[in-house]
């Protein structure tokens, strides 16, 4: 049961960070000495890719594993154990 939703989290995670990536770009304060460089979802995913490579958008992947796995797999088994007791 954990390593099904330790599983599940990951491939959702692998599938999603590029999206968690060109977002937290697109928090970053504009510079103040000409136009912003990120300006929308596509636009930033275009510039990303041209300027640093596709590989990028994977930056700190483990890390963000790393915390998001183990939170997933206690939280599912929690819910489990909730589920078969009678409250």
């Amino acid at each position: 049961m954990l390593g099904s939703a330790g599983t599940a989290k990951c491939v959702a995670s692998l599938i999603t960070y590029p999206h968690e990536d060109i977002r937290t770009r697109l928090r970053q304060p504009p510079p103040t000495d000409g136009p912003p460089k990120y300006t929308g979802l596509w636009r930033t995913l275009r510039v990303v890719i041209a300027e640093e490579g596709a590989q990028s958008l994977y930056g700190g992947l483990s890390a963000h594993l790393m915390r998001v796995i183990p939170n997933s797999a206690v939280m599912y088994a929690i819910y489990e154990a909730a589920l078969r007791t009678n409250f």
